[in-house]
C-alpha cells in the first residue's frame, strides 16, 4: 500500500484539526472520498474548488500568507545542501525515494492552522464549514501528487529551484576558476 507523502499528511492534519468536531470532519472526508469536490484550483496564496454535496454547488476558497522572500531563501539554501532532494524534486516529482530527506524541509512550506482562512457560500455559521474541509483534504490529494502544488500555493514555482540551482551552480564553476 502507497502512503501518503509527509507533506501531505501534515496538511491534511492541519486543515483537518480545524473541524469543529469528528462529524465535520467526517462528513469533509466523505464528500472528497466521493469525488465530491471538483477542480481545485492552486495560486500562490489560495486554493479554490467547488463542492457538490447534496445537489448544491457552493464554492469554496481557502487562503494563506505566502513565504516571506528571507523563508523562501533559508527554504532555498536547506535545499541546495540536499543535492539529492534537488534532483528528485526536478526528476518529474520523483519525490518517493526522497520523502525522508524532504520532509523536513517541506514541512516549513505546511502553514499553521491560525494562519489559513477559509471561506464558503454555503449558509453553515461554522467555519471552516465541511465544504471548507472537503476541499482541505483535496488539496491534501494535490499536493501529494505534485508537490510542485506546494510551493506554488506558497508562493513559487519548479522554476524558482532551477534558477537557484543554476546560479549555486555558477557561483561554484566562478569560485573554482578563480573568479570570486
Amino acid at each position: 500500500m502507497n502512503r501518503r507523502p509527509q507533506w501531505a499528511r501534515a496538511w491534511r492534519d492541519v486543515v483537518l484539526a480545524l473541524a469543529l468536531d469528528d462529524e465535520s470532519a467526517k462528513h469533509a472526508r466523505k464528500i472528497t472520498r466521493q469525488a465530491g469536490v471538483e477542480a481545485v484550483e492552486i495560486r500562490p496564496g489560495n486554493a479554490s474548488a467547488v463542492v457538490r454535496d447534496r445537489g448544491t454547488s457552493y464554492p469554496v476558497r481557502w487562503k494563506m500568507p505566502t513565504l516571506t522572500e528571507g523563508a523562501w531563501d533559508r527554504l532555498g539554501a536547506e535545499l541546495l545542501h540536499r543535492p539529492l532532494a534537488v534532483v528528485g524534486l526536478l526528476r518529474e516529482n520523483d519525490t518517493s525515494p526522497l520523502e525522508e530527506d524532504l520532509a523536513d524541509v517541506l514541512d516549513d512550506l505546511i502553514p499553521s492552522g491560525h494562519l489559513l482562512d477559509a471561506s464558503c457560500g454555503c449558509d453553515d455559521w461554522i467555519a471552516p464549514c465541511r465544504h471548507a474541509l472537503a476541499v482541505g483534504t483535496a488539496i491534501a490529494d494535490v499536493i501529494e501528487a505534485d508537490v510542485w502544488k506546494l510551493f506554488e500555493l506558497r508562493g513559487r514555482t519548479r522554476n524558482w529551484l532551477i534558477e537557484i540551482d543554476a546560479a549555486a551552480r555558477a557561483d561554484r564553476l566562478l569560485r573554482d576558476a578563480g573568479y570570486r
